[in-house]
């Protein structure tokens, strides 16, 4: 009697069971911070089967999302090569500024979270963890500060701080004066500097104000940052005197405004009046 072993063998592997050897298994298997305190995630494919070749183009690739304390605060697309076969991992670092790690809050990191890859397990796609971390931070200030050649403001800023200042941050810092005692007016320091060399740190930008703002006694300005991204406010301003060469001209002269010379006095002369002839004796 002859036994028929090939359709069973066939049912064999269209089973459940055997067709989840041959899929991929994303998971997470790290979430930490690094020394900037930006979250790193780290994702594997377990196997033992790979992704579909389809999963590298977008609108089909596996999504990597971030939530802190509950609520998502960012996402990516992982369509890594390195992901593709079993064994493969890839390492993600949210770079967001706004999504620093400052202080202690609890995080969770998931992998695929619209389901869009078949996996041979769908129960291990995240992982939760307390991250703590204080962020070095940049500290911009006014290093220095003149009356020029022609009586205007010319100053250093500069971030002496352990870190970069965010793009963001950067971009919404202003600079405001403080002429003679009364406000006068602020610039958006991406304004004066606009290859953002003050942002990095270490570095700084020279800039002279505009004539238009010349002090006569004193002058102030202050950097207003926003909220967090400095680590000294309390350096952030700093203010000057005036020199006598560019205070007003003396007493006894008239002082032009516009370009510092000084006037002699000019007043009308009284017209002399025609001398009478003598009358004859």
């Amino acid at each position: 009697m002859r036994l028929h072993t090939i359709p069973a063998l066939i049912v064999l592997l269209a089973s459940p069971a055997t067709q989840a050897f041959s899929l991929p298994d994303l998971t997470i298997t790290d979430l930490t911070v690094n020394g900037q305190c930006q979250p790193v995630i780290t994702v594997r494919n377990l196997g033992p089967g790979k992704l579909p070749d389809k999963a590298m183009y977008v609108g089909y690739s596996p999504g990597l999302s971030l939530r802190k304390d509950g609520s998502p605060i960012g996402n990516a697309i992982m369509d890594k090569a390195e992901l593709v076969h079993a064994g493969g991992s890839y390492t993600y670092t949210d770079t967001h500024p706004d999504h620093v790690v400052n202080g202690q809050a609890n995080y969770v990191a998931v992998i695929d979270d619209s389901s869009i890859i078949p996996e041979a397990s769908e129960t291990n796609n995240s992982l939760s963890k307390t991250l703590n971390c204080t962020p070095s931070q940049p500290d911009l200030t006014i290093d220095q500060m003149q009356i020029d050649n022609e009586c205007r403001v010319s100053m250093t800023i500069r971030n002496i701080g352990q870190s970069d200042m965010s793009s963001t941050s950067y971009g919404v810092t202003t600079l405001e004066r403080t002429i003679d005692g009364e406000p006068n007016g602020s610039i958006s320091l991406s304004s004066i500097d606009g290859a953002a060399q003050a942002a990095v740190k270490g570095g700084s930008v020279t800039w002279t104000d505009a004539q238009d703002f010349q002090p006569t006694s004193d002058a102030r300005y202050n950097l207003s940052t926003p909220a967090g991204s400095d680590a000294n406010p309390g350096n952030n301003g700093r203010s000057i005197i005036v020199p006598d060469r560019c205070k007003a001209a003396p007493s006894e002269g008239n002082h032009d405004g516009d370009d510092y010379l000084w006037q002699p006095d000019i007043r009308p002369m009284t017209p002399m009046r025609p001398v009478r002839p003598a009358r004859p004796k």
